[in-house]
């Protein structure tokens, strides 16, 4: 059996990725966020219980053994699974998780249980983290969420054309108000990136290379079947690959910065190009491990 983690800082197409590794139908994915760390305290409320009680889900989870957590009322099961799959049915696992910080009590008994199951991670991340915060900036403000894949996904063929289609006349203009705001996104975005390294060396030394790969060497914004069925492949080992015909309830459904009618202006920003020039320092000490030539 082999596993594999996604760790990634959120808005990086994390869960389309999952949902379609999903489909092919070899690949249990179990839950979507329900054990990232902003969402930990919803399940376990003591926050000095979080790395125990983390590893012995994990544990029971890895030996295919429903537990406690499992069962809370607020957690939901991807998709909507009533039993755990033995290993001859679905024989790898994947899941996306934005970790426990190395210093929470008994993480290391997290790192142990990846350890036991010679778990490998994956670091998904942005080209451009100005564009990523830009987009994001600009979905929020139009939508009230910077997540609308599920929406889109809910929605009729017609209902979705009608969707993108009515996306096309929207024109955002970023202000000087809006522009310090994206510096702090930005600047987020960019700890959590960094993070992701020290991640990997804590949670998976066992892993040996850090795989990474850019959500858009992926999604141009619709998925590339060829290119994803290597990555995950190269993850998991033999899988089935994703068919032509598989499509998750997951859409596109954000903007892009097309929809800025002053985008010179933002990418002009001193402090943004600043920022940015830090982050495509760190994607690229990321990808010096082991980036896929997609």
């Amino acid at each position: 059996m082999t596993n594999a983690v996604i760790i990634y800082t959120g808005n990086v197409c994390s869960t389309p990725m999952i949902s379609y590794a999903g489909l092919t139908g070899s690949v249990f994915v179990p839950f979507r966020e329900e054990f990232d760390v902003y969402r930990l305290s919803q399940f376990i409320p003591d926050p000095a219980q979080h790395g125990a009680e983390l590893a012995r889900t994990l544990s029971a989870f890895y030996e295919r053994r429903c537990a406690g957590v499992f069962d809370h009322p607020d957690f939901k099961r991807f998709p909507k699974w009533k039993d755990i799959p033995p290993e001859s049915v679905t024989p790898r696992t994947l899941f996306k998780w934005r970790p426990l910080l190395p210093a929470a009590q008994d993480s290391d008994r997290v790192a142990a249980v990846f350890e036991s199951r010679d778990v490998q991670p994956l670091a998904l991340v942005r080209r451009s983290i100005v564009e990523q915060v830009l987009k994001m900036f600009m979905t929020q403000k139009t939508y009230g969420t910077s997540h609308r894949q599920v929406a889109a996904g809910g929605m009729s063929q017609d209902g979705y054309a009608n969707y993108i289609a009515g996306q096309r006349d929207i024109r955002i203009a970023i202000s000087a108000d809006d522009i310090a705001l994206l510096r702090q996104h930005a600047e987020t975005f960019l700890l959590r990136t960094r993070l992701l390294g020290k991640f990997a060396q804590y949670y998976f030394p066992h892993a040996g290379a850090l795989r990474v790969v850019i959500s858009e060497d992926l999604f141009r914004p619709a998925l590339d079947r060829s290119r994803f069925n290597v990555v995950l492949a190269d993850l998991l080992g033999q899988v089935r690959p994703l068919d032509s015909e598989s499509e998750p309830n997951i859409r596109k459904g954000g903007l892009d910065v097309s929809h800025c009618i002053n985008l010179e202006d933002v990418l002009a920003d001193e402090a943004l190009k600043e920022t940015e020039a830090k982050y495509q320092m760190v994607i690229g000490e990321l990808g010096a491990i082991r980036r896929f030539d997609l």
